[in-house]
């Protein structure tokens, strides 16, 4: 059927979807071969026959290049073609024997970016017209009409008010603070714009590539949500254990609450996982479910797992509120055993020396000593561990990969562990790569090996607490959170040698590479300090909205997860295309912002 829609050209094209016609001027019967370039080291696999001197038209998904040969009776391959397809355009192939042309243009693609430049400059606009209104308000030309306005007010209650009046009382009135002041704000918008976008990004941010993760390796846009939010965290972890330590709270007390808020955070994931596991974003279930589309986007054939997931055998038991409770948990221990009051002793030993500018990290020398031997024990068991059938140290995803020579070594030891530990019908189903790759082993991507690398990830953000907390400056809390996002930034990209699929560790956010946490953690101690910079230093910008959901995270990310398919979040789409999916992911995103508004404004702030 997926190919009717090219050869019939009456059904319309979707996002992502584009046809290339083939012309065959051979005498024999030629076979096309094709294969997505994201899917590294595979063979490409048949796609349609072309009979001699013939034609036919297959469906292209335009999402990443395409790899495309063919190939004769004799079994010869010809003409390895790379091309980048664009969305709902009409392309041309001709082939003959032994050779090819160019493939070529027959109608003009769409421009599939115009709905998100539309949607920015929608949003510049009208951040432009608030901030003009905020400084009209601000100015002198209406402090005259306000001062009036209050004397009128003055007038009003000296001739009396025909509304009740509150009895009088000597006692000046006190000023309600709201939830939160005295907070590093910085710390709180960042984390509401990390939970905005993955509430974007989960709702499908408009079917974009680079909003979805990354097939294998890569970095994309959704990739660095979930480490700034471990990140963030760890952030978090280092204000709050110093302030109650100060505030006179026993680390009994403390170690108690963190145990209970990891226990809380692992049941409310499990429970998720039985809503989120086994559905996909909107767009794609409505399409697997359209009568015009009964294959998938790569033309092969959709499957939907029969696998009850309220069954407990089924259950899948990792998940993202679950290894951040763990690494959270395994973190604020750390941190409620040798976190000091105040500065240790070892750090005034060097007031007067250079080794003051790294109080800091000698303060917590021991944290870090146990945090190292954490990830050089991942790295141990990446490269190291034995895993029957598979090369010591794989890190690929299997199936068609090296032309499908390790087929069922999806994920090398951190998918062996798992499937050891939990069993296979308790990972994730559906992976990132399953599609491309054609895996057939289960893989989660929030298993027990990345959990070792999460803890690196939220201990950063511990550290750039502990800059926060040393020194008070703004000059040395920016070079010292420049100076750490530098060094991890640079770090991680050595460790893939500034590309996708080489060096010795590749950025991968399914396998949790140290690369990949050092990558995002580097970004996120620049974009905090770009956020401190603008909110709290120079205060042009007040944080909002991004500083409400920021406030009531853990509930707006439950609430999203739960209402992720309902109206009025998500509706069913009429036309498939990235204009369609862009406002509908915006207004669902939008919506929750202002339901983070309206909790702010009324005091309630929920937290665990």
């Amino acid at each position: 059927m997926s190919r009717q829609k090219c050869i019939n050209k009456s059904v319309p094209l979707i996002y992502d979807e584009a046809c290339l016609d083939i012309v065959s001027t051979s005498p024999e019967n030629l076979f096309i071969h094709g294969q997505s370039a994201e899917c590294f080291l595979c063979d490409t696999k048949p796609l349609a026959e072309v009979e001699p001197f013939g034609n036919t038209s297959i469906l292209i998904n335009t999402t990443y290049a395409y790899k495309l040969d063919f190939e004769d009776n004799q079994h010869l391959q010809w003409c390895n073609e790379f091309y980048k397809f664009e969305e709902n355009g009409i392309y041309g192939w001709n082939v003959s024997n032994r050779s090819c042309s160019s493939i070529y243009i027959k109608e003009a693609p769409d421009n599939a970016f115009l709905p998100l430049i539309g949607a920015f400059i929608v949003f510049l606009l009208f951040g432009t017209i608030w901030y003009g209104i905020k400084c009209i308000y601000r100015s002198g030309c209406t402090s005259s009409l306000r001062h009036r306005i209050a004397k009128f007010s003055e007038l009003e209650n000296d001739l009396g008010s025909p509304l009740p009046v509150a009895s009088t009382s000597s006692t000046p009135p006190q000023i309600k603070k709201r939830p939160g002041s005295g907070r590093i704000k910085s710390l709180d918008v960042f984390r509401g714009f990390t939970i905005v976008l993955m509430i974007f990004v989960n709702y499908g941010g408009g079917q974009y590539s680079f909003f979805k993760h990354s097939v294998w390796n890569g970095l994309t846009v959704a990739d660095v949500v979930f480490p700034w939010f471990a990140w963030i965290m760890g952030v978090s972890t280092a204000l709050s254990v110093r302030s109650s330590l100060r505030a006179g709270v026993s680390r009994r007390k403390l170690w108690r609450h963190a145990f209970v808020r990891a226990i809380s955070l692992i049941i409310i994931g499990i429970s998720l996982n039985t809503v989120s596991s086994y559905s996909q974003h909107s767009g794609e279930r409505e399409i697997e479910r359209s009568n015009t589309l009964l294959l998938d986007h790569w033309g092969t054939e959709s499957s939907q797992s029969s696998r009850d997931p309220h069954s407990i055998e089924n259950l899948r038991i990792p998940g993202v509120l679950q290894r951040l409770a763990v690494s959270g948990f395994f973190v604020a221990i750390l941190e409620i055993m040798f976190m000091q009051l105040h500065a240790s002793l070892e750090c005034f030993c060097f007031q007067n020396s250079r080794l003051y500018m790294f109080s800091d990290i000698i303060e917590s020398w021991r944290q870090w000593f146990v945090v190292t031997a954490v990830v050089l024990t991942h790295t141990c068991i990446t490269f190291l561990m034995s895993v029957p059938g598979c090369p010591t140290g794989y890190l690929w995803p299997g199936g068609l990969h090296h032309y499908g020579e390790y087929s069922n070594c999806t994920g090398g030891a951190a998918g062996y562990i798992d499937r050891l530990v939990f069993g296979p019908n308790h990972l994730y189903l559906r992976p990132t790569f399953k599609k491309i790759y054609e895996t057939d082993v289960p893989y989660d991507p929030e298993g027990l090996l990345g959990t070792l690398t999460c803890i690196l990830c939220v201990y950063l953000g511990v550290q750039a607490g502990r800059i926060m907390l040393t020194y008070n400056t703004p000059k040395a809390r920016i070079v010292r959170l420049l100076a750490w996002g530098i060094f991890t930034g640079l770090l991680g990209g050595w460790l893939c040698s500034f590309s996708e699929n080489k060096g010795p560790i590749p950025i991968n956010k399914n396998l949790w590479s140290l690369s990949y946490v050092l990558v995002t953690s580097g970004l996120a101690f620049c974009g905090l300090t770009i956020i401190y910079i603008l909110v709290d230093i120079t205060k042009h910008w007040g944080g909002r909205p991004l500083f409400y959901p920021g406030m009531n995270s853990i509930f707006i990310y439950i609430g999203h997860v739960l209402t992720k398919n309902m109206f009025p979040w998500a509706w069913s789409p009429k036309y498939y295309t990235h204009r369609e999916f862009v406002f509908m992911n915006l207004w669902g995103t939008f919506l929750w912002v202002a339901i983070a508004v309206f909790l702010y404004k009324k005091r309630i702030i929920l937290k665990l």
